[in-house]
């Protein structure tokens, strides 16, 4: 009986994501099997070196195989269609191999999460607060207690802005209607919050009233910040303007919030509040 030959069969599995190979390639170092995108993925995330035998450079030729898929087609579990299934391999699968940023190791994208969690608790937290804005932003934001002496303001309360409006509190620390706003605002959805956003003018003169700070030459940014105008129309808050750095928002070098409300035309339709 004639031996079979030693040379091992292409695997029926990509050796990357662990699901039915599509397009395969076969690596020159190892040998090992995988769809043509997990490969470049793979080297591309392990700055080129093979990450199952460390050759430094490898290529991968095609096995010469094709496989002709069904639509729709399972995938990790999932039934997709043709046009869902780029979309699936490319982003959202949780079998797309990925790097450890902290300990470099390959995993499937489904168990990075837990992996950190477990193995870098610590650094993912860091990594956490440095997205997080400044304290004293927050501190800003969410404190509706002003220097005007309102020592108690509720904020499950509502109030009724000068056009007859509910007006109820948002994410923000800002109160927000739900109204359309006078005039366009800034690349939002064109409405008074409900929960996050632009004011319309009155109620942003609500706001300021509730602070204390109307007639004061102020204004309330997207976040909440209350913003002192400069003599040259310019709103900054004076919170720091990251996490990592001593300077702060003034006239000549603005938030990204402060900045937004300068533009847009938005100093124009508050005028009648400076």
């Amino acid at each position: 009986m004639e031996v079979e030959s030693a040379k091992s069969k292409p695997s029926e599995k990509c050796q990357a994501c662990e699901d039915v190979l599509l397009v395969p390639v076969v690596s020159s170092c190892c040998g090992k099997t995988c769809c043509e995108g997990c490969w470049r993925l793979v080297l591309a995330t392990n700055k080129h070196t093979c990450p199952y035998c460390e050759a430094v450079g490898p290529d991968a030729k095609p096995t010469g195989e094709t496989r002709k898929l069904g639509w729709p087609k399972q995938h990790c579990g999932q039934v997709l269609t043709e046009e869902e299934y780029k979309s699936h391999v490319g982003f959202t699968c949780p079998q797309i191999p990925v790097r450890c940023h902290y300990c470099k190791i390959f995993m499937s994208s489904g168990k990075y999460l837990e992996h950190c969690q477990e193995k870098h608790p610590e650094e993912l937290l860091a990594s956490l607060m440095e997205s997080l804005p400044p304290l004293e932003a927050n501190i800003n934001r969410l404190s509706i207690i002003y220097e005007s002496g309102a020592s108690t303001v509720d904020l499950q309360s509502s109030y009724t802005n000068d056009r007859g409006f509910v007006s109820k509190f948002g994410t923000t620390g800002k109160l927000y209607s739900g109204q359309p706003l006078e005039v366009g605002g800034c690349g939002c959805d064109g409405y008074c919050g409900p929960n996050n956003g632009c004011n319309c003018l009155s109620c942003m003169r609500l706001n300021l009233k509730v602070r204390g700070a109307l007639g004061s030459r102020s204004l309330l940014n997207n976040c909440g910040d209350l913003c002192k105008i400069s003599e040259d129309n310019l709103p900054y808050c004076g919170i720091r303007l990251s996490r990592n750095t001593d300077r702060y928002c003034k006239p000549d070098e603005r938030c990204g919030n402060c900045s937004s409300l300068a533009r847009h035309n938005m100093m124009v339709k508050y005028a009648s509040l400076l």
